[in-house]
């Protein structure tokens, strides 16, 4: 199971980002199927945050808080952007590595985007071996 959350008021938007991840998963030959959850845990592979929504630093917070204390990394976090005008909102400063989303982005960007943070964690996760 691929667990991932996407927290955005536009529910247009959301469908079809949940739609590219799906294909972008195949493109990667990841098997599993992709699942929305409502709330980080350490299960959560991805995470897609609307800057402009209300729950947006709660969102980040869980995240955190769920993989604080955990070993195997952090999910890939996306932060959605109106366009490429918008600015990070302040409250979004956490010491983390994030991806920047544009709402304005071509369908092949945002899938090529998703494509990168996927190939890299499955590096990571075929080079290291926790039986070691």
């Amino acid at each position: 199971m691929f667990s991932c959350i996407i927290k955005t008021t536009d529910n247009y938007f959301r469908h079809g980002l949940f739609i590219l991840l799906k294909e972008a998963l195949m493109d990667c030959h990841v098997t599993d199927d992709a699942t929305l959850a409502d709330d980080a845990d350490w299960h959560t592979k991805m995470v897609f945050i609307d800057a402009d929504s209300s729950h947006s630093h709660r969102t980040l917070e869980q995240t955190y808080q769920a993989y604080k204390n955990e070993q195997s990394g952090t999910p890939g976090i996306f932060i959605i952007l109106r366009s490429k005008g918008a600015l990070l909102p302040l409250n979004m400063s956490y010491n983390t590595s994030a991806h920047i989303l544009y709402k304005s982005d071509e369908q092949a960007d945002i899938k090529s985007k998703i494509g990168v943070v996927l190939k890299n964690a499955l590096g990571r996760k075929n080079t290291i071996d926790p039986t070691v």
